[in-house]
């Protein structure tokens, strides 16, 4: 139950700060709804439909970056709780078999400023503080910037279409031949971007007007969510 709460909480306000930012700019979106799954986070995630195009590549950035920004605020502080909550347990209660999880910058940091790990011991995650890691995972991959997933939003405002379409095509080749090398999901993900690369991206109805001052601070801010949210191996068993 803590997990699953936390979890849809992470999910839930990702999703509402795209519902929230795409109605400010005249963007007609639906409310945010769960896609149950029979896997380990028990969903897909959240989503909403965007019903209508974007109105300037100003809008877009704000678009792009007010989901993963509005769903890192509360993952981290669901994470400082988790991590809190964690024990610390020698490494030779896991077995043969274990599977340890990819540490991002920022979870590295409320980690280490919270926990002290000696030698030969691991922090053995509470369900809150997975939930935690599972959203900063998210946030990662939907600042990938391809096709239409959130970085892809605000790398079709900056780069145009064309440019846009080269980088997708670029980052989804990359990510299969790292998933070759390290973690197999990469590779999934690279095919699923070869096929978000080949739709492209419709870009907004003002492609004209420049991109403002603040909003290049943005796409600033989007490239540190995703800097320090990145984890090259998510998932390791050992």
């Amino acid at each position: 139950i803590a997990f699953s709460f936390s979890i849809m909480v992470i999910l839930g306000t990702h999703e509402m700060g795209h519902y929230l930012v795409a109605r400010r700019n005249g963007v007609d979106a639906t409310l945010p709804y769960f896609i149950p799954a029979p896997f380990i986070l028990g969903t897909m995630g959240a989503v909403i439909n965007i019903r209508s195009f974007i109105p300037t590549k100003n809008s877009a950035i704000e678009l792009g970056l007010s989901g993963p920004l509005a769903g890192m605020l509360v993952a981290i502080p669901i994470t400082i709780i988790g991590v809190i909550m964690s024990p610390v347990v020698p490494i030779t209660i896991f077995g043969e078999s274990s599977i340890f999880l990819g540490e991002p910058l920022v979870f590295q940091f409320i980690a280490k400023s919270l926990v002290t790990v000696a030698d030969g011991n691991s922090l053995y995650l509470h369900p809150v503080a997975f939930a935690g890691w599972a959203g900063i995972f998210v946030t990662m991959l939907n600042l990938i910037p391809m096709g239409q997933l959130d970085g892809g939003h605000i790398a079709r405002a900056v780069l145009g279409s064309k440019n846009h379409r080269y980088l997708s095509f670029i980052v989804a080749i990359l990510l299969f031949g790292v998933g070759i090398f390290t973690w197999a999901g990469w590779s999934l993900w690279g095919l699923i971007g070869i096929y978000l690369a080949y739709r492209g991206h419709p870009g907004s109805m003002d492609e004209i007007t420049p991109i403002e001052g603040k909003h290049w601070a943005m796409v600033a801010v989007a490239i540190v969510l995703f800097v320090i949210s990145t984890m090259i191996v998510p998932i390791k068993v050992g």
